[in-house]
């Protein structure tokens, strides 16, 4: 192999190894794009509710911080606040 021939070659693996590098960073900053608002999404409409009604309630104790706490649990669910919707707004009237 020449000395041309070995740097043409050279060339075009670090050419190659750019463009790869570049689709990598492409496909990472579109994972973080489209998992971002998984990170960031607004609680489920029957929890922002609990949470709006008990909060300021909330005295560190009794049904009003059972709620409060309830409805911003990082396991809190549509279903789960919506069964408890009812009797915690009750509470925290």
């Amino acid at each position: 192999m020449t000395h041309a021939s070995g740097t043409i070659l050279c060339y075009a693996l670090a050419v190659t190894r750019r463009a790869l590098m570049t689709d990598l960073w492409k496909k990472l900053v579109l994972a973080l794009i489209v998992l971002q608002p998984a990170c960031s999404s607004a609680p489920p409409a029957a929890c922002e509710r609990i949470t709006e009604a008990c909060h300021p309630k909330d005295t560190g104790s009794g049904k009003p911080h059972d709620c409060h706490e309830a409805a911003e649990a990082a396991s809190a669910t549509e279903a789960s606040c919506a069964a408890l919707e009812a009797d915690c707004l009750a509470a925290c009237k």
